[in-house]
Order: C-alpha cells, then structure tokens, then sequence
C-alpha cells in the first residue's frame, strides 16, 4: 500500500531548530570540494545544485549540513573516498519548523527503518527511497524548511551525529540560514 507522505507530513510533531553558539563545534559545518567550490558562478557557499541526494529527489535544491566539524568531515570523507583539497565553513542558523527524524516516534509515525537512513540513495529501478519522499514531500509545502537526521557515516565510526538538510526555497521571514566567519555573516538565506 502506497503511503500518503503529503498526508503524514501535515500530521507529524515538528519542532523549532536553531544553531547560535560562538564556538564553531556547535554550528553546523559543511565540507565540499574546493575545486567545485570555485566552479561557482560566483562561487558560492549556499550554491544548492538540486542533485538527488539521501532526502531529496532530483530537482529539490537544498543544502546538507553536520551539526558540528566532525559530523561534517565524516560525511565528506565517506562521500569522496580518494583525497581532495576540500573547503570547510560553518553556518548559523534559526528555523521555526523542522522534521525531526532523530525522534523515535516520528520516524515511527513514517513507517521509517534504521535501514532507511543507511541504504543507497541512488537505486537501480531508479525508483526514490522513503527519505526522498518524504524530502519531495517537504518541498511541496511551506511550513516545514528542514529535516533533522542521524549520520551514517558518524555510525560507521561508532559514533553518534547528526545532519539537517535545509530546503532553498522555504527559508524565508523570520526563518535564516547564514554562513559565517569569525562573527560576520558572509551569506545568507533569504538573500
């Protein structure tokens, strides 16, 4: 039986997020390639390409973050296995709604495995993954901007950490996402 995730989503706990500390373990992080860093036209650090990824489908633009360095460097180092001149930074952050996948009961309330959080996100019929799903699902409304979730590649190391991905188009009011370096904020969503 297919499930309704537009259904689910309007019914689900959400709950506010944010990320305001001074020290940078408690922002969130973000590597990526240097090399496609500067590719950007301007380069950019919230350059959203739209790519399928694990809670998105392709064409969905958003952003992956590790709640602190670690989580962040476990990631790129899982996701890029042969050695790369990489470009790390941080961001702080206010959000009035997330998805919480870390909580118990609402990956109950979804029907989510602990295999759900682990398995390729890339399949061979090509059909999405309930994480995607749920991510297309996401996009298409406008309360929720970001799901929470555990890191895989934090787990491989027998460690615990966690990722928010953030959806381009849904931060917006009050809601802010913004990079920063030392204490200024360098970019910004909304612009």
């Amino acid at each position: 039986m297919a499930r309704d995730w537009q259904h689910l989503l309007e019914t689900v706990p959400i709950r506010a997020y944010q990320r305001m500390a001074k020290k940078k373990t408690q922002l969130l992080a973000r590597y990526v390639p240097n090399k496609a860093f500067k590719k950007g036209t301007p380069p950019s650090y919230l350059y959203a390409s739209g790519n399928l990824n694990r809670c998105n489908p392709e064409g969905v633009f958003c952003l992956y973050f590790g709640e602190g360095p670690e989580t962040a460097r476990a990631e790129f180092d899982s996701y890029y296995k042969r050695p790369l001149t990489e470009l790390g930074y941080y961001a702080r952050v206010r959000l009035k709604a997330i998805l919480d996948l870390t909580d118990a009961r609402t990956r109950a309330h979804f029907g989510l495995k602990e295999s759900d959080f682990s398995r390729s996100y890339v399949t061979r019929s090509g059909e999405l993954i309930p994480l995607q799903k749920i991510g297309r699902a996401v996009s298409r409304q406008r309360k929720i901007t970001a799901i929470r979730y555990p890191s895989h590649a934090m787990q491989k190391r027998k460690k615990t950490g966690y990722n928010l991905v953030v959806f381009q188009d849904l931060v917006n009011g009050s809601d802010f996402l913004e990079i920063v370096e030392g204490k200024k904020a360098v970019e910004r969503w909304p612009k």
